[in-house]
């Protein structure tokens, strides 16, 4: 278990969840005020509230886990009480894109800004926030264009056209800007594109870092040892291509295990890059369809799991998607456990455009939980298709016992 597992439990509880767990075991009155008294907080009266409040002082599963020892001495009703506070159905993959995955359908992913900001780099919002700060640090701006700019302009593509505006893309002080953002991401933390680099789908971003083109070039170049020179200790790297971003003339046809399509640019090639208003409008409704007609074609013959993406952002995705209706799509979406009724709301919404909205949740650590859920997801990835692997190799092994 990952420290990030072990720190996501939930903070609250609904007093029927935890009643059932008593009814099931059938926990004394005696035994159960006691647990109640030891975990959860004395304003919150079993009696009379609807939910009940843990104890702040018990932060992780592990202080949980040494509490309910130490009053409980049924080993399964511990198992069961803890299993209560963890947080776990985020952390299995939807069985019908399992199985698309597993069968070998066609499937893709497509990474926002949600999964960068895991490696401390600005989501799309803040770097809009960040650019108008640049032009006021830079001397570009007063202090009062710049207290008037954040506070009224909402939309992050207004505030990249206003950066762009003072500062052409092609400039020296754009270019540092751009260097100094995405140029150092936390290598303290668990790096997402180091598993989406290793599946072999379709790979798509409108992110302008290279993380997701680095991790895949780090993944398709790694060490290995040539067995036939062990006896050299040496490593030797793998004849294999590099990874390759692909920013312009999009084509399905290009679709290749070291293939990324950076469909909004990148920080190297600055100028084609899609960042301003004017920007977004040419590349999706302007008369240069190269863009369009690619996604119309992904969305169609594709299962795509857009991960780091919010509602602002599929704005811009909806007219193309909606307007397919021949593939399911999914979403990974951050809520919060006790706004399952605001879920439900932007589940309709994702719904409307032909996508199935997953949540996880934020309540423990944040954004930092698509991390656990994601490495969760992978590994089920992993094992379903070495059982399918076993499964056909054993078919195999029948026919020729059959045969022979």
């Amino acid at each position: 278990m990952t420290m990030i597992e072990a720190d996501s439990i939930r903070k609250s509880l609904f007093k029927g969840e935890i009643a059932n767990i008593f009814k099931e075991y059938s926990v004394s009155s005696g035994q159960q005020d006691l647990l109640i008294q030891e975990l959860f907080e004395q304003e919150y009266s079993y009696s009379s509230s609807k939910q009940l409040l843990l104890k702040s002082d018990i932060k992780n599963s592990s202080a949980l886990e040494k509490i309910l020892r130490n009053t409980v001495t049924d080993k399964q009703l511990v198992g069961a009480l803890i299993s209560l506070f963890l947080i776990q159905d985020d952390l299995i993959i939807p069985p019908e894109l399992n199985r698309s995955i597993i069968n070998n359908e066609k499937v893709g992913v497509f990474v926002g800004a949600g999964v960068s900001r895991l490696i401390e780099f600005p989501s799309w919002e803040e770097l809009g926030d960040k650019a108008i700060e640049c032009l006021y640090k830079n001397n570009r701006i007063n202090y009062f264009e710049y207290q008037r700019i954040q506070r009224d302009v909402v939309d992050p593509k207004q505030k990249m056209s206003i950066f762009h505006a003072v500062l052409p893309k092609n400039s020296e002080s754009s270019k540092q800007f751009y260097k100094e953002i995405f140029s150092k991401p936390d290598t303290k933390k668990n790096n997402p594109y180091d598993n989406l680099a290793k599946i072999d789908w379709i790979k798509i971003t409108s992110n302008i870092d290279n993380e997701f083109v680095n991790a895949l070039d780090k993944y398709l170049t790694h060490p290995v040892i040539d067995i036939r020179d062990s006896m050299r200790k040496e490593d030797k790297v793998e004849e294999r291509k590099r990874a390759r971003g692909i920013t312009s003339n999009f084509n399905v046809s290009d679709v290749q295990a070291e293939s990324i399509f950076q469909i909004h640019g990148c920080i190297d090639e600055l100028e084609t890059s899609i960042l301003t208003t004017d920007d977004y409008l040419k590349a999706y409704y302007g008369d240069d369809k190269d863009l369009r007609n690619f996604l119309e074609k992904i969305f169609t013959e594709y299962t795509i799991l857009f991960i780091g993406y919010g509602l602002s952002e599929f704005s811009i995705l909806e007219h193309i998607i909606k307007k397919i209706k021949l593939q399911k799509h999914y979403a990974l979406v951050g809520t919060y456990l006790n706004e399952i009724n605001v879920f439900g709301l932007m589940k309709k919404y994702f719904e409307s455009i032909g996508v199935l909205a997953i949540p996880f949740y934020l309540d423990s650590i944040g954004y930092d939980r698509l991390i656990t859920v994601l490495d969760s997801w992978f590994i089920q990835i992993e094992k379903g298709k070495e059982e399918k692997d076993r499964l056909y190799l054993d078919r195999i092994k029948e026919i020729d016992e059959v045969i022979g």
